[in-house]
């Protein structure tokens, strides 16, 4: 019997759903064999939730999704000159042998195989290589490097361009045998949404859904750090008349956050059901000016937003240090993941638990 792969249509001719082992990071003359956990040949077959050994611990394969710009990103923060690595896969299934050509945009340095075959080595901004899909499944491994001090840019996106018109699917083997339940979770937990995305302390955090689902939609909201630190949760039922609830805004620090939907815990963790979303979004102190227009409030509030990532020595998706282009921080749409497997919190930068 075959395993249960979850099943993803390219969206605009890119792959937007992948399997995820990282990010790693080391000191820049690490030899690549302690930043690369998997053989310099790379002819596998990922699945989620499989444990690879690596140091003396366990990582594991996990799904990840691309955002509106077609993107994987897995920017950070190395406090020392160094390398962070990561992994990436998917399978193509295509119905006849095709020629396509695979176009990358990259952050870092891109090594690409197909089928175990190297395709692209150094690929670095705009790269591109020709291969032939046979029919049936064909694996496609990505391993993407960059060396930086401060804040290291580091991010990836993929598309498939073929010379006819064709249908080409993403799968990605899966430990959860529920398939139609887990989809069905992931398109209703993609058509939620903050009410906002800069909170002033005194506001209440909600999560919205826009669409009608016929999925019950008892979900479990955390709201965490990019960096895993987790500050609250909550749970309860979902539907378009009535939002989850959650903190408000003043018990959470101020500065970048997350908001992680998932089904309730123990389906989460005990049953693998791994459907989850995350919300991007701010917290800041209280404007300082009083508006009587809601629109001049929310200016001073993303003013004040700009002010605190100009002064933070660690941002997620965006620029580091005291530059003035921190106006982007209501644009970038990251969502990064980390494979180290804990229900508590995540001790590798710019992750959340598994």
């Amino acid at each position: 019997m075959s395993d249960p792969v979850l099943r993803y249509p390219l969206v605009a001719g890119y792959v937007h759903n992948w399997l995820v082992l990282g990010p790693f990071d080391g000191p820049a003359d690490s030899p690549l064999s302690e930043l690369a956990p998997l053989p310099e040949d790379a002819n596998i077959v990922a699945r989620e939730l499989d444990r690879v050994d690596w140091q003396g611990r366990g990582v594991f394969w996990i799904t990840a999704g691309c955002e509106d710009d077609h993107q994987l990103d897995w920017s950070g923060y190395l406090p020392v000159d160094g390398v962070r690595r990561v992994w990436a896969f998917a399978q193509i299934e295509a119905s006849t042998v095709q020629i396509v050509t695979l176009h990358a945009a990259v952050l870092g340095s891109l090594h690409l195989w197909c089928n175990g075959e190297r395709v692209l080595a150094d690929g670095v901004g705009q790269a591109s290589c020709t291969v032939t899909l046979r029919p049936g499944i064909n694996s496609i491994l990505a391993r993407l490097e960059q060396r930086g001090v401060g804040h290291v840019a580091l991010a990836m996106g993929l598309r498939v361009a073929a010379d006819e018109a064709t249908d080409l699917d993403i799968v990605l083997p899966t430990v959860q045998h529920d398939i139609e339940l887990r989809q069905r979770l992931e398109k209703t937990f993609a058509q939620t949404r903050l009410e906002r995305a800069v909170y002033t302390q005194e506001q209440p955090i909600n999560l919205v859904l826009d669409a009608e689902s016929d999925t019950p939609s008892t979900v479990n909201v955390r709201f965490q750090r990019p960096t895993g630190a987790i500050f609250s949760e909550t749970a309860g039922k979902l539907t378009r008349q009535t939002p989850v609830t959650g903190a408000r805004a003043i018990q959470l620090p101020t500065g970048e956050l997350r908001a992680v939907v998932t089904p309730p815990l123990g389906e989460f963790y005990e049953q693998r059901l791994r459907a989850r979303h995350m919300h991007p979004f701010w917290v800041v102190r209280g404007a300082e000016k009083k508006h009587a227009d809601p629109g001049e409030r929310l200016a001073d509030a993303v003013q004040e937003a700009a002010r605190c990532a100009a002064s933070t020595p660690i941002l997620h998706g965006l620029h580091w240090g005291n530059g003035n282009r921190c106006a982007c921080l209501l644009s970038t749409r990251r969502r990064s993941v980390c494979s180290v497997f804990t229900p508590i919190a995540c001790p590798t930068p710019w992750g959340w638990p598994v």
